[in-house]
């Protein structure tokens, strides 16, 4: 077998081990009730863009099926990380509005909207 070969055979693990780097950021935010302070959305969004770029890479310059469905993965993982972070963050900041809004309690508020990352 030719290192090529051993290579090719090797590939398709690849989006596995991605997927697996995923399922802990998950399971954080999903659990986290403070709107996920501790995730930059700048950093993903460039991941997503980075992504999206080696998709297109792959799809038409490359024509490669395994190296477009790795992209492709990476893309649909990064969109709904994301968009779970961004919905969590929501709700946190309508749920802090109503909050402060009822008990006029301002400060703690503020501070936790304050140290989100963007």
């Amino acid at each position: 077998m030719a290192v090529g070969d051993f290579f090719t055979f090797l590939y398709p693990i690849v989006p596995l081990i991605a997927m697996s780097g995923f399922v802990p950021q998950f399971i954080a935010a999903f659990r986290c009730t403070k709107g996920v302070p501790g995730v930059s959305l700048m950093t993903w969004n460039i991941w997503l863009a980075s992504w999206m770029i080696s998709l297109g890479y792959a799809v038409f310059a490359l024509n490669d099926l395994m190296f477009s469905l790795t992209c492709l993965m990476n893309v649909i993982l990064n969109v709904a990380f994301i968009s779970m972070v961004m919905t969590k963050r929501q709700r946190f900041f309508i749920a802090i509005k109503n909050d402060t809004q009822t008990s006029g309690v301002h400060a703690d508020a503020t501070y936790q909207m304050n140290n989100l990352k963007i």
